[in-house]
């Protein structure tokens, strides 16, 4: 029996300072919540690219926001291209954020990211 859930998924991405593109989904599997970026995913290389779940939505985060200081860091971007999966926190906790953010720590530029709901 499979308990994969899908809680989330599309292509469409708020760019800010790079364009990414490529489809991504939520899903929940078991007690596990877990976002995965399809083979289609794509985004310009740079130095310390992370993610962070922020309380703020997409629309409202400006290019240079300090998103490290004020989000919770999920991981470094395993690449810039092609599939890839990311532990999210538990429902309750994921709950608490408004969108998922490609963060460039180094620069402190926002990449682009991705509305939660």
């Amino acid at each position: 029996m499979n308990n994969t859930r899908s809680k989330q998924s599309g292509n469409t991405w708020i760019n800010k300072d790079e364009i990414t593109t490529g489809n991504w989904s939520i899903i929940s599997k078991g007690n596990e919540i877990i976002l995965i970026f399809k083979k289609n995913f794509q985004t310009p290389d740079g130095p310390d690219l992370k993610l962070y779940l922020s309380t703020i939505k997409m629309e409202d985060i400006g290019v240079n926001d300090a998103i490290h200081r004020a989000g919770l860091l999920i991981d470094n971007l395993k690449a810039i291209k092609g599939k890839q999966e990311y532990n999210l926190p538990n429902k309750k906790t994921l709950s608490n954020y408004k969108s998922l953010v490609i963060h460039c720590e180094k620069y402190t530029v926002v990449w682009g990211g991705i509305n939660l709901h």
